[in-house]
């Protein structure tokens, strides 16, 4: 790992891959008074290779879960 924070709630995935939630973006929350890391969707190769991003959306994304089609489930943090 590159030293950014990792979540404790990866999922597998159907195929065997890993999605986890991540800073390694280094985005950060806009309504925070201070540099506060937005967490992001990641995959892995469950030996950690093939690392890639799934989203890059600008805020927090949390608690990845896979649903009985395989589809990934997460709540998302929207500014409104």
């Amino acid at each position: 790992m590159d030293g950014s924070l990792l979540r404790p709630d990866p999922a597998e995935l159907p195929d065997g891959r890993i999605v986890f939630m991540s800073t390694r973006r280094y985005g950060f929350g806009r309504c925070h008074g201070r540099p506060v890391p937005a967490y992001t969707m990641y995959s892995m190769q469950p030996d950690g290779s093939d690392l890639y991003s799934i989203d890059f959306h600008e805020t927090n994304e949390f608690h990845p879960s896979v649903d009985n089609n395989g589809m990934i489930i997460y709540t998302r943090w929207e500014y409104v």
